[in-house]
């Protein structure tokens, strides 16, 4: 049955009878090019990065004489020499999420907590961090005001250059949208959409029209450009694919 399938569509794309989707193809250095133009919603069909000129010769195809080598990680890797921030960073899914950083390389974190350590679970985990060289600080700076922001990215590069930035926090105050009230609305925002400093020489506020506003917090491109940047949403929806942000 397979090979009747390939038969039959081999013979349509020949006599034309199959035609592939709508397509737009960019090179392989239009990268940020292409998702610009995906993220704007504007396309119909696929999306296609083009890395290199087919070769028709069944040869050269057959033998990869023509290969084509791209230096890349396979997976995520953590620099020793930078700092991470991880903002809500005591909670169960953060203290994971942190854990995972130091398993793929990370020395320098800085976990913020508006109570700090709690319990001794919270040092427990802490101080296993410490055992493999890890450098752990706990900040309870308030990230959705200007002088907690400063402070957090003052006390984070005192560590290392501040590589990347999780934001996990969340404030529950659950209620159906007509029983919810203005001021329960704007705590429950104001870890995801106004974590955010305004100067410009030290922070930036990075917007996109699909994240519906949110405020993400980074430091200033021109200085010290942040190469990762990750928010995240519900915990039982994982991570928004659309809410992931690297220069890689």
């Amino acid at each position: 049955m397979k090979s009747k399938v390939v038969k039959y569509l081999r013979e349509g794309i020949k006599s034309g009878f199959v035609k592939p989707l709508p397509r737009i193809v960019f090179n392989a250095n239009e990268i940020e090019k292409s998702y610009k133009h995906m993220l704007a919603g504007k396309h119909i069909g696929k999306i296609l990065i083009k890395l290199r000129n087919e070769n028709k010769d069944k040869y050269i195809r057959t033998c990869n004489i023509n290969k084509l080598e791209i230096m890349s990680n396979p997976r995520f890797q953590c620099g020793r020499h930078y700092t991470y921030i991880v903002i809500g960073g005591l909670g169960g899914f953060d203290l994971e999420l942190s854990d995972w950083l130091v398993l793929r390389g990370a020395r320098k974190l800085v976990l913020t907590s508006r109570s700090g350590i709690r319990n001794g679970y919270h040092q427990q985990r802490i101080n296993i961090w410490i055992s493999y060289g890890v450098e752990v600080k706990v900040s309870t700076d308030d990230g959705t005001t200007e002088a907690g922001c400063e402070n957090l990215i003052k006390e984070a590069s005192a560590l290392g250059y501040v590589e990347g930035i999780f934001n996990l926090a969340v404030i529950l105050k659950i209620a159906l949208f007509e029983n919810q009230s203005e001021e329960n609305f704007h705590t429950a925002l104001e870890p995801k959409a106004t974590l955010h400093l305004d100067r410009r020489d030290l922070l930036s506020v990075v917007a996109h029209p699909r994240w519906c506003g949110t405020c993400l917090l980074s430091q200033a491109e021109e200085q010290n450009p942040l190469w990762r940047m990750c928010l995240c949403s519900r915990y039982g929806a994982g991570i928004n694919p659309d809410a992931l942000w690297s220069k890689d």
